[in-house]
């Protein structure tokens, strides 16, 4: 359990690391599928980047505003890690079963109500990801500037 409460610097740059290309591959593989179902159009790509913002803002304001509060950031950093790499597989596989909850026929173009509805449903789980950075961040607390600053140039 000591390690868990400090663990090294490497670990926590490494975690950091994993949790960046996490986000990257999800967001392009979810945002992808979401164009897919949507056909492309500009419209939905803004709906989907507006939907993926607010959620990411909403995780970090309220994870920011928690994490000095919380007894061991590192277990919570670590399950919000591991909970966002099993979310991400199913929410590829939600996004592919609307078109068959919502009955939606090859080629047809959909509504603005279908689109708000399937984005909403489809981006929560990005609140996920939202919440790592303030915890990596708080994380990093315990280590001194000299330790941190040659790694951000």
């Amino acid at each position: 359990m000591g390690y868990l409460n400090f663990p090294t610097f490497s670990a926590l740059r490494f975690a950091i690391l994993v949790m960046g290309f996490t986000a990257t591959v999800s967001q392009i593989l979810i945002i992808r599928e979401l164009l897919v179902l949507f056909q492309g159009n500009e419209l939905f790509i803004g709906i989907i980047f507006g939907y993926w913002l607010i959620f990411q803002a909403f995780g970090s304001y309220f994870t920011g505003k928690k994490s000095e509060f919380l007894s061991n950031p590192v277990v919570w950093f670590s399950l919000i890690q591991l909970a966002t790499g099993l979310i991400c597989p199913l929410v590829l596989l939600l996004i592919r079963a609307f078109r068959y909850l919502f009955n939606i026929s090859t080629g047809e173009v959909l509504g603005i109500h279908y689109i708000l509805l399937i984005s909403f449903v489809a981006l929560f789980p990005v609140t996920f990801m939202g919440a790592l950075f303030p915890l990596g961040c708080s994380n990093f607390k315990n280590f001194s500037p000299a330790h941190i600053f040659p790694y951000i140039l």
